[in-house]
């Protein structure tokens, strides 16, 4: 390649060359100077320093010298173009397995790891910049290569850092260390220098070597693995885990295994498991009893040992019990593990070296104590996780990471190491023991995001530049919100619940609780009835200030995916405190509580479970409503976790439909606007509502909660309620869940391994050959790779838009004949405008002057405009949208249209006749409504005439 456009085609800035022990970064720095780039180098140091032309040094492994490292750039004015991190190429340091992998892990993941945050807190725009994380002896290629397992420590940053920084592109380069130095410089040259595409390279000799994986048949062969000895000892670290246990229940079972239990936590003595036992429950201990039981009755010698893997004095004492009472050891399994969790912005050293420390220094003091000539067998339970990539598991990839690396470097040893990257096991394992209680993460070729601690989201999807997306699955089984909020028995998910899935995605995705919801809607309730589930999204992009977001659900039909729609809005902090508010002492005064008369837990179409039995006392008087809540005692746990807990919100804000002029009909939640959260809703307070508009079709309210001191906790300055169906004759099922499609039948294979499979694909595992590293998924791991790297948020809302707002209400038809004549859009945002009403309508020609409700429209297809409208940048409203329900009204009123702008030429539309219509007055003019009965005139437009008037 010609040196014409090094480190990134069209990228401009500084180059960062993190410097290695053998010359390779002085050499690539000085190809990189003499093609016209400015070069910053950078060499581990006791501190941060600037050591002067363009040289810094920084700790590798302290975060606050990456950030004084960038911030020291800039004062120079120069920006990061593109970064060449060659701390892990190099003669091994140190040999594989000999030390702890301190110095190692600092250069190989923390560096990475500290230099993405100092970039992300940095990055003024979102330009491409490419990170080559540079190594030696990372890949065995050959067969005969050697390995520093510790370098593949830095396939966790390179995979994870695209994904949680928009822009930068991730690159593992493995090249030879020890060879002539200006060879290894021109391939380095050459990678960079082109912007390879491929995340994951290595050169031997003159080959360029490309990362691929092939699927591997392991035959059924006998009941048991021909490794195994009948009766033999095996070490089963993490043993009462759920993988563990199942392995070791097979090991029991097939050969009459004697088992080492090896667990973190200690034990009662046995004298009291019997007790224990019989009391019940479905606690941890419990779990631990009664697996061991398991073992026990299916034939196995157990021993249970308190200890921590990455200890090596337990290790040594773990070993010394199992010769003392077996004489022998014939196979490690280590299964332990942490889950990880957290993005990169947030990860600190203490959270990453939790979960690292289990697998790497946990393997390598295993590896120390057992001896491999000792062995038979030694299994490294690894994960998908390594390979795939994981939004928000950078330090999960990373440990993994380096299982399958340590594996390798044990080629060709006595006995047979093998690391084994499972898929999630779908009744077992981290993937199910650590989901949110009632819940699972799904493994059914998603890409596994970070794990979320919220009861209605699951976890991270990644999502594009400005963008967050999260997603969980729903059903009634797990998830009381469903369970028991239900319409002619099938269970729908509540209006609140999207209130509170909007606030909890703003809280994780900025760590902000204050919160305010300036404008959501619900456009198609979510059905999902019992035994099926569906997977729901919550994304949210950035709009300026605040931030959209969708609540949209994945179905699964014939082999195509549909996206459908359920709420949309805004969000972001609070705008202000809003008008005061009345003081609680005086509503109690004024409207004095009694005991609640009304039934509140179920009605002809409506039923209710036990956590919507919340109204103590209310009172109503001339529109005005007041009620005392009191939150179930045995649910009180929950307010912690929910922050807009659905339920209280709920009957906080509907129970005035019961006792007012709802009660005649059945009405919907239909709307909220300037819904400004205080403080977390606690087990009592008060809600008082004030009705704006209190008949016909709609019911508009106003809304405080308050605690039971007085302090506001919630504020919304208007609730709407849409009516579905008159209360006297309810139909046997409500329209609006008739219009939501069916939930997909779950599908029963491809979810994830069953215990019963991972076994299975354990015992072939055992039996094929000596393959260092196996990986085992439920589906094509290539069409897994693809679709984990192409279902981001970002495409998810690409086809909510493709396949929702955009989608026409029906056919396209001629303009109907109305009452006032065809005029064309005359500005950009007009044009915009009837655009967007043409398409959802259905309708060729849509003249500024013509009424949304008279062509058909309707509340869900305004929720559509408004959606479509402010994506345009246009900050319109549903109220806006009642209020003035013509183009040129909407315009005006947006500020889009000059006060005096004379309008343009009328056109005659397709569909009806050209007419006379009257002009808005001309510059300079007085307005006459009397002349000029059909033209819209806005609030600017008054004040700008009143402003004349008194010049005048």
């Amino acid at each position: 390649p010609t040196p014409a456009a090094p480190a990134g085609e069209g990228v401009d800035g500084v180059v960062l060359v993190f410097l290695d022990g053998e010359g390779l970064g002085e050499g690539i720095a000085a190809r990189l100077r003499a093609a016209g780039r400015s070069v910053a180098t950078v060499q581990p140091g006791g501190g941060f320093a600037d050591l002067g032309g363009g040289a810094y040094a920084v700790r590798p492994g302290e975060a606050a010298d990456y950030d004084a490292l960038l911030a020291a750039l800039p004062s120079e004015g120069r920006e990061v173009g593109a970064i060449l991190h060659l701390w892990s190429f190099g003669a091994p340091q140190p040999a594989p397995g000999a030390a702890p992998a301190g110095s190692a892990a600092d250069r190989a993941f923390y560096s990475p790891l500290f230099l993405a945050q100092a970039l992300e807190r940095r990055r003024i725009d979102e330009r491409r910049l490419d990170l080559w994380l540079v190594s030696s002896h990372l890949h065995d290629v050959s067969g005969g290569d050697s390995v520093v397992p510790e370098r593949a420590l830095l396939l966790g940053p390179g995979k994870v850092i695209p994904l949680e920084l928009p822009g930068v592109v991730c690159h593992s380069l493995d090249l030879e260390a020890g060879g002539r130095l200006e060879r290894t410089v021109d391939r380095l040259w050459a990678e960079v220098a082109a912007g390879s595409p491929e995340p994951v390279i290595a050169w031997r000799g003159r080959q360029r070597w490309l990362q691929s994986f092939e699927p591997v048949r392991l035959e059924e062969g006998g009941p048991a693995a021909p490794r195994l000895r009948p009766g033999g000892v095996y070490v089963i670290t993490g043993g009462l885990g759920g993988v563990g246990h199942a392995i070791a229940r097979w090991l029991a079972r097939s050969a009459g295994a004697r088992l080492v239990l090896i667990g973190r936590t200690a034990l009662p003595p046995r004298e009291e498991w019997d007790g224990l036992l019989a009391r019940g429950g479905d606690g941890p201990l419990f779990r631990k009893l009664r697996r061991l039981r398991d073992l026990e009755e299916a034939g196995a010698e157990v021993l249970a040992v308190q200890a921590d893997v990455t200890d090596p004095v337990g290790m040594v004492q773990v070993r010394a019990l199992a010769l003392e009472r077996w004489g022998a050891v014939h196979g490690v399994i280590h299964a332990a593990g942490i889950p990880g969790g957290g993005v990169i912005a947030r990860k600190d050293r203490i959270a990453a070296d939790v979960v690292l420390a289990p697998k790497v220094q946990g393997t390598l003091t295993l590896a120390a104590t057992f001896p491999p000539e000792e062995l038979d067998l030694f299994v490294l339970c690894s994960s998908l996780n390594s390979v795939i990539g994981a939004y928000g598991q950078v330090d999960y990839c990373a440990a993994n990471a380096f299982l399958d690396a340590f594996a390798g470097s044990r080629a060709g040893s006595a006995g047979l190491t093998v690391s084994i990257a499972w898929d999630a096991w779908t009744e077992a394992g981290m993937a199910v023991e650590t989901a949110a209680p009632g819940a699972r993460r799904l493994m059914d070729g998603l890409p596994v995001g970070a794990a979320v601690d919220h009861p209605l989201l699951d976890r991270r999807v990644p999502a594009g530049a400005g963008e967050h997306a999260f997603v969980t699955r729903l059903d009634a089984a797990r998830h009381w919100v469903l369970d028991e909020h239900r319409i002619q028995g099938t269970p729908v998910l509540p209006g609140t619940a999207y209130l509170e899935l909007a606030r909890a995605a703003f809280e994780q995705s900025t760590g902000s609780a204050a919160a305010e919801i300036r404008q959501a809607a619900f456009v198609t309730p979510l059905a999902v009835p019992d035994g099926e589930s569906r997977d729901v999204y919550t994304l949210l992009r950035r709009q300026g200030d605040a931030w959209s977001f969708r609540v949209a659900s994945r179905l699964e039909a014939g082999g195509e995916t549909r996206w459908q729609e359920h709420a949309l809005g805004e969000i972001g902090p609070p705008a202000g405190s809003g008008a005061p508010v009345p003081s609680l002492r005086e509503l109690l005064a004024e409207l004095p509580v009694e005991p609640a008369a009304v039934d509140l837990g179920s009605s002809e179409v409506m039923s209710f479970g036990p956590r919507w039995r919340s109204l103590h006392r209310t009172a109503a008087a001339d529109g005005r409503f007041l009620a005392e809540l009191r939150f179930p005692g045995e649910f009180a746990a929950e307010l912690e976790a929910l922050g807009l807990h659905p339920a209280v919100l709920d009957r906080a804000t509907g129970f005035s439909q019961w006792l007012g002029p709802a009660a005649d009909g059945v009405y919907m939640p239909f709307s909220y606007a300037g819904l400004r959260i205080e403080r977390p809703l606690p087990a009592e307070l008060f809600s008082f509502i004030r009705t704006k508009q209190g008949s016909g079709e709609e019911l508009h309210f106003e809304v405080v909660l308050f605690d039971p001191a007085g302090e506001v906790l919630v504020r919304i300055d208007d609730f709407a309620f849409r009516r579905v169906a008159a209360r006297p004759n309810v139909p046997s099922r409500l329209e609006m869940v008739e219009s939501a499609p069916p939930a997909p039948v779950p599908v029963a294979a491809g979810e994830g391994l069953t215990s019963a499979d991972g076994v299975e694909a354990f015992r072939r595992i055992l039996s094929g050959g000596d393959l260092p590293q196996v990986m085992v998924s439920v589906r094509d791991l290539t069409a897994r790779l693809a679709e984990a790297a192409a279902l981001t948020g970002e495409r998810i809302l690409a086809e909510l838009d493709r396949a929702g707002a955009a989608a026409p209400a029906g056919p396209r038809h001629g303009r109907p004949d109305l009452a006032t004549a065809y005029v064309a859009p005359r500005t950009e945002a007009e044009s915009w405008l009837a655009e967007i009403w043409g398409d959802l309508l259905g309708i060729d020609a849509v003249g500024i002057h013509d009424d949304f409700f008279e062509l058909g429209g309707d509340s869900v297809l305004s929720l559509r405009i408004v959606a479509r409208a402010r994506e345009r940048g246009l900050a319109l409203t549903p109220g806006r949208l009642f209020e003035r329900p013509t183009i040129a009204g909407l315009a005006a009123d947006l500020g889009a249209v000059a006060a005096e702008e004379p309008p343009a030429a009328q056109t005659a539309a397709p569909a009806a006749p050209a007419a006379e219509t009257p002009r808005p007055p001309a510059e300079g003019s007085v307005y006459d409504p009397a002349r000029f009965p059909d033209a819209d005139v806005s609030q600017r437009d008054l004040e700008a005439l009143l402003a004349q008037l008194g010049g005048l």
